[in-house]
């Protein structure tokens, strides 16, 4: 992963333009909250008025912190998933139903958010599994604070795109910003 974010290096190419970031794992009103630009990752679009174009592809992993995975059951195959405490994103179509390989598997725990952040900082606390983007905690894995499980089981992969209302010309700092964002990711994004 690159030292510093796509929105630092943005910033530092183009200083005289401002950003007001917004997270949120909720689906938001583009035209109606005045947003220029949002990131959603999604398997694929519902039909929408809104203009996508699509950044990179990516996946969820399953990943738990060595501390968590210390004083529990070995995960060797999916179904061992039902001996721990996975943390579930509310926002899934069927939180508790994980799509690994080719195998569904229901799972439950004691920690539920819309928020994939939060997961990412419980399983670094040791909470439990989380199944969570890769991008999110690719440079975790790297440093050996979550390990990655059951890599021979992946989940369909799915896509990054940036949406932006329709209707009106794309203001120039939106074109820079996802030109920033092509070059940032290159064309094996970081964590690939």
């Amino acid at each position: 992963m690159a030292n510093q974010s796509a929105i630092d290096s943005f910033l530092r190419a183009y200083p005289e333009i401002d950003i007001d970031l917004q997270l949120s794992d909720r689906m938001v009103d583009l035209v109606e909250q005045g947003v220029d630009i949002a990131i959603r990752v999604r398997s694929s679009l519902a039909d929408s008025s809104l203009l996508a174009r699509p950044l990179r592809k990516s996946r969820n992993i399953v990943c738990a912190s060595p501390g968590y995975l210390e004083c529990v059951p070995e995960i060797k195959a999916p179904s061992d998933l039902a001996q721990h405490n996975c943390l579930t994103f509310s926002l899934h179509d069927r939180p508790r139903v994980w799509e690994l390989g080719d195998q569904e598997v229901v799972v439950s725990g004691n920690y539920r958010t819309d928020s994939s952040l939060a997961i990412r900082q419980s399983l670094l606390r040791g909470a439990g599994v989380g199944l969570v983007p890769r991008f999110l905690v690719q440079e975790d894995i790297e440093k050996g604070a979550l390990v990655h499980l059951l890599p021979a089981f992946p989940p369909k992969p799915y896509s990054v795109f940036a949406l932006f209302p329709p209707g009106r010309n794309q203001p120039t700092k939106v074109r820079l910003l996802l030109d920033h964002l092509d070059q940032y990711l290159g064309e094996k994004p970081y964590w690939e």
